[in-house]
């Protein structure tokens, strides 16, 4: 474990890179917050899924982290930074141990976290639910994903045959008479990261 001072995060649902932040984002200038190293098993875990820590874990952390609002330090009940030896992630984490929000750092920021700590950590934690989002697109386009999903969702539980049908013959150049059949195969490329139907459907509905 180490403290650490004056680093920028950025948190959100998902860490994103720091080249995909934006300037709508809520960044902030961490005044000081304890790191702590892990095993790379850890990290990816904490990464790529929802996860709770055990209350052990919470006191070594509770009221350790101060950040800048308006000229003025405030403090951050729950957070810290974990690592391995290629990246750190800032996160921020609720009175029940639930991680609520995550933060990829700076370049030079995270290079220096790593570099300074050896010290592995055993941290106890569950796994609640996986975090379903395709990491081979970007930021912008992971959110224009989740609309066509939505969208998809939406018309299909209102039963709206013809326009579900209709995507599905500008997706596929045939035609499928089933309604549930066609949202289903739609549904299926998408999560596969077919690029050609993500595209069509985008133009189709204007995303």
């Amino acid at each position: 474990m180490q403290r650490i001072y004056d680093i920028v995060v950025n948190f959100t649902k998902y860490p994103y890179e720091f080249y995909e932040w934006e300037t709508s984002d809520n960044i902030t200038l961490i005044k000081e917050i304890y790191s702590f190293k892990v095993d790379d098993k850890t990290l990816f875990d904490i990464i790529n899924n929802e996860v709770i820590f055990n209350k052990k874990f919470l006191s070594l952390i509770e009221k350790n982290t101060k950040y800048y609002s308006k000229n003025q330090a405030k403090t951050i009940k729950y957070a810290c930074i974990l690592h391995n030896d290629t990246l750190a992630v800032a996160l921020m984490i609720n009175d029940n141990g639930l991680i609520i929000r995550k933060s990829r750092l700076l370049f030079d920021e995270e290079e220096e976290i790593i570099k300074s700590s050896n010290n592995l950590i055993n941290i106890s934690y569950k796994i609640v639910k996986k975090i379903k989002i395709n990491k081979k697109l970007t930021r912008k386009d992971n959110e224009k994903l989740k609309i066509i999903l939505e969208y998809l969702n939406k018309i299909y539980t209102n039963k709206k045959k013809e326009e579900i049908n209709y995507i599905y013959y500008e997706c596929f150049d045939k035609k499928q008479k089933d309604y549930v059949k066609a949202y289903n195969l739609i549904k299926h490329q998408i999560n596969l990261g077919n690029y050609i139907v993500i595209n069509k459907i985008k133009t189709i509905i204007k995303v």
